[in-house]
């Protein structure tokens, strides 16, 4: 019984149920049909089996309403959604085909740019090498001048160098001639300076002897000096005491007074 169902794609949204009946009446006996508004397909039930078929033979990919049918009998969703990934894949695989297709000639284009910038490249190398094999030669030559001409200025260098040195030996004997006279003038001063402050030394020594003597006489006599004023001043320290311990008792008998 379920193959006498079927499924209607690709129909025109503004296509309604009666114009599908009448469609479909043509081959058979239309029992039931579903079909919602703008969703652009419907199932459609027939009377027999053969109708059916007669009907998807007639049916399928032909025109309604500017649209290519599509007519099969109906199947479970899980069926459909494999032969749905069955059509992706096949869409897929013939995409990719074409693609690569398309890359192998624009790979073949890409090796002819790149050999024929290849050929140019190297015929570019095979001038920059001539020309710089003759910069080479010049620069040799050119070096072989200037290696003439340092070895030319060394010589005359070194000439020099022996004429300097020379003079700068004859300068050192001079000059060591010279150290050794005032070697010798500075060593007698020393010797004059030391006997100078050796009867410096003297003179300053007796100058103590006598400082220290005199200083012994004041000593002695202020000594004295302060003896004598001890003695002179006695009578007058005992008589003060004797007047603080007065004034003491008087202050004692007026405290016990106030109590």
């Amino acid at each position: 019984m379920e193959k006498k169902k079927l499924f209607v794609g690709n129909l025109d949204f503004k296509t309604n149920k009666e114009q599908v009946v009448e469609l479909f009446s043509r081959y058979g006996k239309v029992e039931n049909i579903r079909m919602q508004n703008k969703k652009g397909y419907a199932f459609v039930e027939m009377s027999t089996l053969e109708e059916a078929d007669i009907v998807t033979k007639k049916l399928n990919n032909s025109m309604f309403h500017g649209r290519e049918l599509r007519v099969c009998p109906e199947i479970s969703p899980k069926k459909a959604k494999v032969r749905t990934m069955e059509r992706f894949a096949a869409r897929k695989s013939r995409k990719s085909s074409y693609n690569r297709q398309k890359s192998h000639e624009g790979n073949k284009e890409q090796v002819d740019k790149s050999s024929h910038n290849r050929q140019y490249y190297q015929e570019g190398k095979k001038d920059r090498y001539e020309k710089s094999s003759h910069n080479r030669k010049n620069y040799r030559e050119g070096n072989k001048d200037r290696f003439d001409k340092s070895s030319h200025e060394r010589k005359n260098y070194r000439e020099g160098s022996k004429d300097r040195f020379d003079k700068s030996s004859h300068n050192r004997k001079n000059y060591r001639e010279g150290n050794k006279d005032r070697v010798d003038k500075s060593s007698h001063d020393r010797k004059n300076y030391r006997e100078g402050n050796k009867e410096q030394a003297d003179k300053f020594s007796h100058d103590r002897k006598t400082y220290r003597g005199d200083d012994k006489k004041r000593f002695g006599d202020s000594s004295r000096k302060r003896n004598k004023f001890r003695e002179d001043n006695k009578g007058r320290f005992g008589k003060s005491s004797r007047k603080r311990t007065y004034h003491g008792d008087n202050y004692q008998d007026q405290f016990d007074k106030e109590k």
